[in-house]
């Protein structure tokens, strides 16, 4: 039975990677889940714009929360392929937007697809597709 989404939100709140980037937990769904992250000046590249490393770490997290809300408390996943497709900036001061959907889910194997968005423009900022290997947990439950 997949945990419910209050168990999920729980779980997402104490990822230390999350949290220290300011990835924010914002509604979660059967195979589907939405991120925000404001941008701040230290997720800033060179050309001040969000990181494209950034980007990618919302687009991977928002498919994999909607990979949680699928699995079965014996079940686990890891990332086969992420690919991301940039296609405006993330501006500073702005939040990013991460909705991941799974658009397959099979025995072993799931697609997610995800998109980044820019709250206050609308702007597409990335486009992209998350590959996952669905197994059993070798020796604990699922994560909670």
């Amino acid at each position: 039975m997949p945990m419910n989404p209050t168990e999920q939100h729980a779980r997402f709140d104490k990822q230390g990677y999350s949290q220290h980037l300011g990835i924010e937990f914002d509604h979660v769904d059967e195979g589907y889940a939405r991120l925000r992250m404001p941008v701040k000046e230290y997720h800033l590249q060179s050309a001040m714009t969000a990181h494209g490393g950034i980007v990618a770490t919302i687009a991977d997290a928002c498919s994999a929360q909607a990979l949680f809300t699928l699995l079965k408390e014996d079940e686990i996943f890891s990332s086969i392929e992420l690919k991301v497709n940039y296609l405006s900036p993330g501006l500073p001061g702005h939040t990013l937007i991460g909705e991941g959907r799974i658009i397959r889910r099979g025995g072993r194997i799931a697609l997610g697809d995800m998109e980044v968005k820019d709250e206050e423009s609308g702007r597409l900022v990335a486009k992209g597709l998350h590959t996952f290997l669905i197994q059993k947990d070798p020796g604990q439950s699922a994560p909670k």
